[in-house]
């Protein structure tokens, strides 16, 4: 690694807290925690005021926040796409993004999942994607139950390109 490179990752601004929390810590543990209970909210009147209560209450809740760490909840918004009849996409926006991993989108694929057991009852299953700003260009990288994938190059962001780069990913297209 070159000092050059060296120096600016160590000089790069910080994630504000707030936002990265939002996209990298709370909502993925939720999401994970009771995909079923997620998609359910998402799909009711409810949702929209469940993401705003959901970033604020981070901003209120979380001890160590600095004033620089706080971002308004200014275009937190989200829509669902069916890629088929029974396959989901949540495109969730958030607050625009400035610093080194925070996240323009993430992409939730809601799938239903067959079980072996217990009937064939299927479940849902769901993963979780982000499109965040890295070094001069954007990542897409991935929460899972167990950690963070860095898939490395996303694409620019766009709604569209950072759905058709999750499709890709999940074999979706």
């Amino acid at each position: 690694m070159t000092d050059s490179l060296l120096n600016a990752l160590l000089n790069a601004p910080k994630a504000r807290k707030q936002h990265y929390y939002f996209a990298h810590a709370v909502l993925p543990a939720l999401v994970h925690a009771n995909p079923e209970k997620m998609l359910a909210i998402l799909q009711s009147a409810e949702g929209d005021s469940y993401l705003l209560d959901l970033w604020n209450s981070i901003g209120k809740d979380i001890e160590d926040l600095e004033d620089e760490d706080l971002v308004t909840p200014e275009g937190l918004s989200y829509f669902i796409k069916n890629l088929d009849e029974q396959s989901q996409i949540v495109l969730v926006r958030l607050p625009a993004p400035e610093k080194r991993s925070e996240a323009y989108f993430i992409g939730l694929v809601f799938s239903p999942k067959r079980r072996s057991f217990m009937f064939w009852k299927t479940s849902i299953f769901v993963r979780y994607f982000t499109l965040e700003i890295g070094m001069g260009r954007t990542i897409i990288g991935e929460w899972t139950k167990r950690g963070h994938a860095n898939y490395g190059d996303g694409p620019q962001p766009n709604e569209d390109e950072f759905i058709r780069a999750i499709l890709n990913k999940t074999s979706m297209k």
